[in-house]
């Protein structure tokens, strides 16, 4: 049995159907600049990935963007199918594109990709996003996160590819950004503490910025991977307070999703507390969870320790038909399960 909306749910809602009448400030529209498909194999987005020891900042690493059109022209809409996945750096790409392709795939209009290898050894040498992209006909912009490297007995880099995130649209992106986190959890082993051969990574936390054109309607759209540790509770609410500080002059639509790692929510969803910082954060600022009429025990993304760490967080903006990924139909693709909701404007 499905418990009542709580009061402060409703209060929500009604506030983002409110702000739906409110002008978004979103500036021009500067729609990205698309390349050329690269070669993942030889090609890297960061200046350092040679040396990356030569960074001088290894946890704000300067990387670019990257993205293709691959979607036909799009007209107006007044309603987007988002979907959220970890998709665990794609080891199951196969098994995720035949999902796609089935009869029961789902049938997105935005994709937020968390965990997209590109060029790696251990996924193949494939390119996460972009197949991903192919396959639903979408444009993409891929953000690094981390440079994952391994070095030889000798110490010299053998290997070096990205871990990141990726926005996909069958809409026009544009005004993109990446935010890498000023506090981010530091997983790079220094040259002093390794023992070769041996990986170790060099990046940190970071989220897409982008600004989706519907044709007559603006959304901005942060795609964010937050910092995993059980007890980083305190580096997630400085990046949503930094998604907040970016976020301040935009009075339209406004999407925050991802995989937050928001480790203490399912507690605060069973005893209806405020403890996890990323959503009591954001609710604060006027977002609402998408999810929130969902029965705790249909909440969980995180296979291993039944956590609701996959989040799409809305504000200025309705929405329905939230889902989860069913566990037996996607549950053996990833580590996590993809979420989705259809916003209407």
């Amino acid at each position: 049995m499905r418990r009542p909306l709580p009061a402060r749910l409703v209060l929500g809602l009604l506030a983002a159907a409110s702000a739906c009448d409110e002008p978004a400030d979103l500036g021009p529209f500067v729609p990205f600049a698309f390349g050329p498909a690269a070669d993942v194999s030889t090609e890297r987005l960061c200046t350092n990935a040679a040396n990356p020891d030569l960074d001088p900042d290894p946890l704000h690493p300067d990387c670019r963007l990257e993205g293709e059109d691959l979607a036909p022209d799009a007209g107006r809409t007044r309603s987007l199918r988002v979907l959220s996945y970890n998709v665990e750096r794609g080891y199951q790409l196969d098994g995720q594109l035949a999902w796609l392709a089935s009869a029961d795939g789902p049938r997105p209009d935005v994709v937020v990709l968390s965990e997209a290898d590109r060029g790696c050894s251990r996924t193949g040498g494939r390119h996460v996003a972009r197949e991903w992209a192919a396959a639903l006909g979408m444009d993409y912009v891929y953000a690094v996160e981390f440079l994952e490297v391994t070095f030889d007995a000798n110490g010299a880099v053998e290997e070096a590819c990205e871990h990141g995130n990726a926005v996909l649209a069958r809409v026009p992106i544009g005004n993109v950004r990446q935010i890498r986190f000023a506090q981010t959890d530091d997983w790079n082993a220094t040259p002093d503490e390794r023992t070769y051969p041996t990986g170790t990574r060099f990046g940190g936390r970071v989220a897409i910025r982008a600004d989706l054109d519907l044709g007559g309607e603006r959304v901005r759209l942060y795609a964010a991977h937050l910092a995993s540790g059980p007890t980083e509770d305190a580096l997630r609410a400085a990046a949503a307070e930094e998604l907040l500080v970016d976020a301040q002059d935009v009075r339209g639509p406004v999407v925050v999703t991802g995989d937050l790692n928001t480790y203490l929510y399912r507690l605060d969803l069973g005893l209806e507390s405020e403890v996890e910082s990323v959503t009591r954060t954001l609710r604060g600022a006027g977002f609402v969870d998408t999810h929130a009429a969902l029965p705790l025990e249909a909440r969980a993304t995180d296979l291993e320790f039944e956590l609701v760490i996959d989040l799409v967080m809305v504000r200025g903006v309705g929405f329905e038909s939230p889902w989860v990924g069913d566990r037996a139909e996607v549950g053996t693709l990833s580590d996590h399960l993809p979420v989705g909701a259809t916003l209407r404007f």
